[in-house]
């Protein structure tokens, strides 16, 4: 089997890390903590966390990587269709990552990546900048239907059993997450065009950094 990481990382300037997280696999919580670590030894003094074009993955990875950065708060509660199922998650973390964070999201940041955006937006860990979200903060299950005659599979359907709440109660489905900055779409044609969302998150973070000292 091919590995696909989830994470991408590097350096924007000397004290300036950036992570992208593409989706939300098993591994994406490891991935997250290598390229925290690897950063960190580089002289990392504050991140942009870019969940732009991130369609979710798995709910629980991205609760993980929240806790990452969260010494405390509710990081998101859930609706399931069985009550005794309904769960809120909690962020208990002393040794939390601490460093300022700035967070990218756009119209195609949807389900587990609302869900780590949200997180870090209510509890005032991270400064979000980019458009609002896509909104679908849903959970999904397969129901295999009866095979036909002679064992022939007939199908199956795909059911929402679980609807995710933001911190402050409300439901991604919907609305969404909407950012603190608003900034204009971007869609770069070649890689050698400088992305100015970046560049917007890069000045947050500096700004964030002169206000601390």
């Amino acid at each position: 089997m091919v590995f696909v990481p989830s994470v991408q990382f590097g350096l924007r300037s000397p004290e300036m890390g950036y992570v992208q997280i593409t989706h939300f696999q098993e591994t994406t919580p490891q991935e997250v903590d290598d390229a925290f670590f690897a950063l960190s030894k580089s002289g990392m003094k504050s991140l942009i966390l870019d969940l732009r074009g991130n369609p979710g993955g798995l709910v629980d990875a991205a609760i993980d990587v929240a806790r990452r950065f969260l010494t405390s708060g509710v990081i998101t509660s859930s609706e399931n269709f069985d009550p005794r199922l309904s769960t809120v998650y909690q962020a208990r973390n002393a040794a939390a990552w601490t460093i300022p964070l700035a967070v990218l999201v756009d119209a195609d940041t949807a389900s587990a990546a609302e869900v780590l955006a949200g997180a870090l937006k209510d509890n005032a860990r991270a400064r979000l900048l980019g458009q609002p979200t896509f909104g679908k903060g849903s959970s999904q299950g397969l129901i295999r239907l009866p095979d036909a005659i002679g064992g022939l599979p007939t199908g199956g359907l795909r059911l929402t059993i679980a609807r995710f709440f933001s911190p402050k109660g409300l439901p991604y489905a919907g609305l969404g997450v909407t950012p603190d900055l608003l900034l204009q779409p971007f869609k770069p044609r070649t890689l050698d065009v400088p992305d100015p969302q970046i560049i917007a998150a890069q000045d947050e973070l500096q700004r964030l950094l002169a206000s601390a000292r």
